[in-house]
């Protein structure tokens, strides 16, 4: 059954990043989409640890939300390879940028969200 709660919320994940691909705007050289799904990730995906360190949250539910929609809307793939083509169109700079807001803000984001959770 674990497997179809991942698979559940995998695909509603994959259904939001497709969303956010879709409906959000594309700055030049800097993808909004992507790192807008990625601090939302985290931000989510800390909020459910918090909530699962309390025992506020079920295994199954854990794995719908964190593991399957987290999983399938987080997008560091995307994100790295975002990265490599500003790289090799010689963007240093955006590709340094991108990463540190991505990796500041997303870190911001999930403690964010797990204080959240601790109220």
């Amino acid at each position: 059954m674990k497997i179809w709660f991942v698979f559940l919320g995998g695909g509603l994940g994959s259904l939001a990043r497709f969303g956010f691909q879709y409906y959000l705007p594309n700055a030049s050289n800097f993808s909004i989409p992507t790192l807008s799904a990625n601090i939302l990730s985290c931000l989510i995906l800390g909020y459910l640890a918090g909530l699962k360190m309390r025992a506020n949250l079920s295994d199954s539910s854990y794995l719908i939300l964190a593991t399957g929609f987290c999983g399938g809307f987080s997008t560091f793939s995307t994100f790295i390879l975002e990265n490599w083509q500003a790289v090799r169109i010689g963007n240093i700079g955006i590709a340094l940028i991108y990463s540190f807001l991505s990796l500041s803000l997303g870190f911001l984001a999930l403690l964010l969200g797990y204080f959240l959770s601790q109220k």
